[in-house]
């Protein structure tokens, strides 16, 4: 009886260890499902990135559209993505509000939103967050989780996962294409 509990104590250490290694660094971003940081010392957040680290259990992450911020404005947009109501501190970008077009939510089947750090002390350059399905609207803060020690938003970029096509668009495509070729072969004989 005694191993197993010596078992079961070590399998809660190690469950918790894992969970405070995926843990998010820079956030929170609302409303969201899941969050997770960059790899150390991996100072810009790429498709490939996500990819290759098989964020949120998909590897077909595609960038939507990405803001750099500057030293002083509080509001930017690019394409469908919105900042707005930002906050600085000592001079940093820190926190405010995010908003996405709705018609993104079309095309992409999950999205997620990333918080780069400008100045990276901390080892950790990025966090990304798995959006809420249909989200379109949110905060975010670039506060190191647990503490109260803020880093400043160097970007902030949404990729998203995008919706599969339909087997059957795919059937049809190929009939079509057949039906092209079968209707070129023809006209020569015919001539």
């Amino acid at each position: 009886m005694r191993k197993h509990g010596l078992f079961g104590l070590m399998l809660v250490f190690v469950m918790l260890g894992m969970n405070v290694a995926n843990a998010a660094t820079f956030g929170p971003v609302t409303p969201s499902q899941d969050s997770r940081d960059g790899s150390v010392n991996d100072s810009n957040d790429t498709a490939a990135d996500l990819n290759a680290g098989n964020f949120f259990g998909l590897n077909d992450w595609q960038e939507i559209t990405k803001i750099d911020t500057n030293d002083t404005d509080n509001s930017y947009t690019n394409g469908p993505l919105s900042i707005d109501n930002g906050i600085r501190q000592n001079g940093d970008l820190v926190s405010g509000t995010w908003s996405l077009d709705p018609s993104v939510w079309q095309s992409y089947k999950a999205i997620t939103l990333v918080l780069n750090d400008g100045r990276a002390s901390n080892g950790v350059f990025w966090t990304a967050w798995l959006l809420d399905p249909g989200a379109t609207s949110g905060t975010w803060e670039m506060n190191i989780i647990g503490t109260n020690d803020f880093r400043n938003l160097s970007h902030m970029t949404v990729y998203g996962s995008p919706v599969p096509v339909p087997a059957a668009v795919w059937l049809f495509g190929s009939g079509l294409l057949g039906l092209i070729g079968a209707g070129r072969r023809k006209s020569p004989n015919q001539a």
